[in-house]
């Protein structure tokens, strides 16, 4: 499975299937709150145990912004 689609299996997951949302607004509230969750404080097995915003903090300059 690639890194993309495991993300968003585990979006899916732990996110969406655990919800019933009033409208759409709701859904990118939600979502926006778990991908910060994601990026800043669960630690990523294939990054040495870092958070994503860790491992780019410490090791490269990215091209794209971690929300």
């Amino acid at each position: 499975i690639s890194t993309m689609g495991f993300f968003l299996e585990i979006l899916d997951e732990l996110t969406l299937d655990m919800y019933l949302f009033a409208n759409i607004d709701e859904v990118q509230q939600i979502t926006d709150q778990w991908i910060h969750e994601y990026n800043t404080h669960r630690p990523h097995h294939s990054l040495g145990n870092l958070t994503p915003r860790e491992y780019q903090n410490s090791n490269y300059v990215s091209t794209f912004e971690l929300y």
